[in-house]
C-alpha cells in the first residue's frame, strides 16, 4: 500500500489525498466519500 501524498488535516476529520497543489492553496479529496475541497493557506497573509 503506497502511502505518498496522504495527509490529514487538523480539524477535520478523515484522511486526504493530494490531488494538486500551489503556491498557498491545496487540493485535496476525500479519501471516504471522494469530495474534493479546496484549502488556501493564510499562513503568508499575517506576516
Amino acid at each position: 500500500m503506497n502511502l505518498e501524498g496522504v495527509i490529514a488535516i487538523t480539524g477535520k476529520t478523515g484522511l486526504f489525498k493530494v490531488i494538486s497543489q500551489g503556491n498557498n492553496a491545496v487540493i485535496v479529496e476525500n479519501l471516504a466519500d471522494k469530495k474534493r475541497k479546496t484549502w488556501i493557506t493564510l499562513s503568508d497573509k499575517f506576516e
